[in-house]
């Protein structure tokens, strides 16, 4: 086998090495394209420098020029120094490469009427004859076309670590069904989710008609066994001790907001929740009946000024206003001011960031966690949108430092802000070094991250409901004028009181319907602790596997409801389907991790539809402008809502 050397010739034998490349494999190099009669240079070796023979550099001034080219040929058991050009005539391949000073080879351009000569000598070995200034002759060894021998190791392995990733990650095997996945995408673009075509909810109602009651699905590179039999899935809500909290979940969230409750698992949720879980008890909020009264009256006196025939089409953006108003006031006594005065401008700065972290999140969701930590960091309108928050947060901090410790203390029993600010540590360090389960109160950072998190949870999922609500509203005028007389039959006037709300019975059916029939979440997430197999359908998980219960597809679900559950009736609510399986309908989730703020989206709903149907009648606005087709974003939205609002 010949050597990758520069050798020495003297009569006609291999005497002696002259130069040596420094890479010990072949070099290699793909020939220029060719160009009209103009010859240009391309380095041979600019990746595989020639050196002498023991190593050392070359002296000034110290090289070869070539003498004449030939190509190692299999069938003539030779070197050739010719080749048939488009002519058919032999042509000699000298011309077309050459050697030049010090350690630098050469290729010359292609001319065009040897355009077929890089694929004619693709892969043989070549041998140029050297003429060095030193008096010696010698001889330089390489192959042609294609990546260079010393990429082939890397190639190999890239090649085995494609396959390990396919292997693990992306392919479907064991009895489960599902549908092969897609690299890296896994099922996103299969089901449409990737582009928002439809949302999650219709994508496993229609998995579940192909595959059955338990299948797997990717999104992305997790994988989820979804799990729609019934039975099965009350067993997961009620042994904790076998699946807690989605681990997958909480590494997304922890990307945004890492030391929220939301996100932690243990004694350092024991510890947040014990700060902010009682705050959200039912009798705990009532108090702030009156804070959402306030909000709502504001947005009524905006629509006061338009006409009765004016379509609004931003009802999704005046929702995520009033309840941003109503709970910036509620968890921290601080005016976000985001019902403006001015009709025209339904956003401002605040509304707008979070609106955008909240689509940032939706990405986050279906990339690996290395490529959304690395998008947000190099992303400056995130950036921006998250200084935009966090420079309100500072506002509500500093407001609530400048209370008294006795107002603080008296108030932390109802206002989220007190309490969170009554809990921060006093010595953070001295803090940080104890263990989980001895630390008390929280860090400057926990305290930012639960402020970010329960105003993302305070607005996004209760306006995105309130906006299907109006909608729901808008096209069944039958089911709109049930509850204007229910609140009429209450002799309630312009007035509310806990004492009205408790007997607004329907409206409650309503609520209920719109959370089932347009659910704004998907689902609830949960990580197998230890292996384990379900007992209904017998289904083997193991420890780490990701398991999702879809619970806007069991809310749509004919199993489980006597009434069509294809058809918007809160009626259901009242007789047939009063006592429905306890999974049927889990708008907030269930288990120990269900959602803290359920009571007060309830109240806020109730509240704020009350107080607007005692005022207002709300009409469709036409097929242009009202469709209420859903876009997948964190919530499931209604995408197009357009209606008119009539004073009565």
């Amino acid at each position: 086998m010949v050597k990758p050397y520069i050798l020495l010739i003297s009569g006609g034998h291999i005497t002696k090495c002259i130069y040596a490349f420094t890479n010990p494999f072949y070099p290699s190099f793909t020939l220029p394209p060719p160009q009209p009669n103009s010859p240009g240079d391309v380095q041979l070796n600019i990746n595989n420098p020639i050196r002498l023979a023991d190593g050392s550099s070359l002296a000034a001034g110290q090289g070869c020029n070539s003498r004449g080219f030939s190509y190692y040929e299999p069938s003539q058991e030779g070197f050739l120094t010719t080749y048939i050009d488009s002519n058919e005539q032999n042509t000699s391949i000298t011309d077309i490469i050459y050697a030049t000073k010090h350690d630098q080879l050469f290729a010359r351009t292609i001319q065009s009427n040897h355009a077929y000569l890089a694929s004619y000598l693709a892969g043989k070995l070549l041998k140029i004859e050297l003429d060095c200034n030193n008096g010696l002759l010698g001889c330089a060894y390489f192959t042609v076309g294609g990546e260079s021998s010393s990429s082939l190791p890397i190639i190999f392995f890239a090649i085995l670590w494609l396959i390990y990733i396919k292997l693990k990650y992306f392919t479907l095997r064991g009895p489960v069904p599902g549908q092969p996945p897609h690299f890296f995408f896994g099922n996103l673009i299969q089901s449409g989710l990737l582009v928002g075509s439809k949302p999650i909810s219709d994508v496993y109602i229609s998995y579940k008609e192909r595959f059955g009651d338990i299948y797997l699905f990717w999104v992305g590179f997790i994988r989820y066994t979804i799990v729609h039999n019934i039975d099965d899935v009350q067993y997961i809500f009620n042994n904790r001790n076998k699946y807690d909290q989605g681990s997958i979940f909480l590494e997304k969230v922890s990307i945004l907001v890492p030391d929220s409750i939301i996100c932690n698992i243990g004694a350092k949720f024991k510890r947040h929740g014990a700060i902010t879980m009682p705050l959200f008890r039912r009798n705990k909020i009532l108090s702030n009946m009156n804070i959402i009264i306030d909000g709502t009256d504001k947005l009524l006196d905006r629509w006061r000024t338009q006409s009765s025939e004016h379509v609004h089409t931003d009802i999704v953006e005046q929702c995520q206003n009033l309840l941003l108003e109503v709970f910036g006031m509620i968890a921290f006594d601080y005016d976000l001011e985001t019902i403006n005065e001015n009709l025209s401008e339904n956003k401002n700065e605040l509304t707008e960031a979070l609106k955008y972290i909240m689509d940032a999140f939706r990405f986050i969701i279906y990339a690996p966690s290395i490529i959304s930590t690395t998008y947000l960091k190099c992303n400056p309108r995130y950036q921006r949108a998250r200084a935009t928050i966090e420079r309100y947060l500072n506002n509500m901090v500093e407001q609530e430092l400048t209370e008294s410790l006795d107002s603080r203390t008296e108030r932390k029993k109802i206002s989220l802000i007190a309490s969170l600010v009554s809990s921060l540590q006093t010595d953070e360090k001295a803090e940080a070094v104890k263990k989980e389960e001895d630390k008390k109160g929280i860090s400057r950072k926990e305290l930012f991250d639960e402020m970010l998190m329960f105003l993302f949870a305070g607005y996004e999922t209760t306006s995105t409901a309130l906006a299907w609500c109006i909608y729901q509203l808008s096209k069944h005028p039958r089911i709109q004028e049930k509850i204007k007389k229910e609140l009429i039959d209450d002799n309630t006037g312009q007035y509310l009181s806990f004492d009205h709300l408790d007997s607004f019975v329907y409206l409650d059916c309503f609520i209920n319907e719109v959370l089932r029939y347009s659910p704004t979440i998907d689902g609830t997430s949960r990580t197998v602790v230890v292996d384990d197999c379900l007992p209904s359908s017998g289904t083997r998980l193991y420890k780490g596997d990701q398991v999702l219960i879809p619970s806007s597809a069991l809310a749509r679900d004919d199993r489980h409801w006597k009434i069509d559950p294809n058809l918007f009736y809160p009626e259901r609510f009242l007789n047939e389907d009063k006592h429905r399986h306890p999974c049927a309908f889990l708008p907030f989730g269930n288990g120990h991790r269900q959602c803290i703020g359920q009571d007060l989206a309830r109240l806020e709903l109730k509240i704020i539809l009350a107080r607007m149907l005692q005022q207002v009648t709300i009409g469709d606005g036409g097929p242009e402008f009202n469709t209420g087709v859903c876009i997948q974003r964190l919530t499931i939205m209604p995408k197009h809502v357009g209606v008119t609002i009539q004073f009565s």
